[in-house]
């Protein structure tokens, strides 16, 4: 019996040697794409369209995902070199607010030979306006898709405690709203405490995001344009004025404790657990809900706790100069120091992930 065993097992490997492809270094007709990770099933939708292209182009994509924690660093650090080897970026993914330094420092490459073959008149301008360095004529990338901050709650708690929109309607009557959540020792549905607000903002890139409201609903800004060029307009009163109201709300440990303590990615979960009643995020809350048409079939205690409770939209706090939020999101840029013979068919993959329908 193990006689036979043993010529099974070695018939069964040498079989499986042949069935699996081997590890190789990237062909020199594959594409690099290099993108952030974005959670919520991205890896598995990008891998996805990659594969559509390849099905319609005949050239495969070998996609490497960065983390946004170090993701500028290393983009830094390997377009500041030529393509030396395969794993090169050929098409990238930027953050918004970094477009202009890559395209100032000379790292990608702009976007005038590709431009005719785009309608930029679908793009929002809010996010356009991200493709140039300040005032210039030349774009460097191309939004692929938008961030927008905006004020979310719990919609079972909102409900329970009987708020409505004009109950924060302006910075001092949602101070009073957190102030009264945090001492009527809310609890969820679990029993589990409810936090009124966070941020969450410890090592955390969205921290200037999340302030720029308090800014520009108080008149600030982060810069101003005087005839000598651009200044920091931190300093001025009506930014200072929003910033005070930003710091109050962020070392608040009685209405908000896990501020400086958690992320923003923290603090998301605690509100998807259902253990915080407003935060301020983006549509990207509503991906982390989803569940199975059949979750009547399920085990309550499986539901997630936001799923079952429901999410709403709810209008921040208006400040003297207005409402207004922060419009981010991520880019798609060409590297200036890619391998050349790739050029082409790296815009050609540029083109097809900004296309509408996809």
């Amino acid at each position: 019996m193990i006689k036979y065993f043993l010529i099974f097992l070695v018939f069964f490997l040498v079989t499986l040697s042949h069935a699996v492809p081997e590890l190789r270094a990237v062909s020199n007709d594959t594409l690099v794409l290099w993108v952030m990770d974005q959670d919520v099933n991205s890896r598995t939708t990008l891998l996805k369209l990659m594969r559509k292209y390849t099905r319609q182009s005949g050239t495969p994509v070998k996609v490497r995902f960065l983390d946004w924690a170090s993701a500028f660093s290393e983009l830094q650090k390997t377009l500041s070199q030529k393509a030396q080897d395969n794993e090169y970026p050929d098409v990238l993914q930027l953050g918004s607010t970094w477009v202009s330094h890559f395209a100032k420092s000379g790292l990608i490459s702009p976007m005038t030979s590709i431009l005719n073959s785009i309608d930029t008149s679908r793009f929002y301008p809010e996010a356009l306006k991200a493709s140039f360095v300040s005032r210039g004529e030349i774009m460097y990338s191309m939004p692929w898709f938008m961030d927008v901050r905006g004020l979310f709650a719990n919609e079972t708690l909102w409900k329970k405690l009987n708020l409505s929109d004009k109950d924060i309607n302006s910075y001092s009557k949602f101070y009073g709203v957190i102030s009264a959540v945090a001492k009527s020792n809310v609890k969820n549905e679990d029993g589990q405490k409810v936090v009124p607000f966070e941020f969450g903002v410890k090592n955390d890139w969205t921290g200037s995001q999340q302030m720029a409201p308090f800014l520009w609903n108080f008149g600030g800004d982060f810069l101003s344009e005087t005839p000598l060029g651009f200044r920091s307009a931190l300093c001025d009163v009506r930014s200072l004025n929003g910033i005070a109201h930003y710091l109050k709300l962020l070392t608040d440990k009685e209405n908000s404790p896990y501020n400086l303590s958690e992320n923003s990615s923290e603090a998301a979960q605690r509100f998807v657990r259902s253990e915080q009643l407003m935060i301020f995020g983006t549509s990207e809350l509503i991906h982390k809900i989803t569940v199975e048409k059949n979750n009547q079939a399920k085990n309550k205690s499986e539901i997630n706790p936001l799923a079952r409770d429901g999410i709403i939209a709810i209008k921040a706090p208006k400040g003297p100069a207005g409402n207004f939020t922060f419009v981010g999101g991520s880019h798609l840029a060409l590297p200036k120091n890619s391998d050349v013979k790739k050029k082409k068919k790296a815009q050609d993959l540029f083109l097809f992930m900004i296309r509408a329908d996809n």
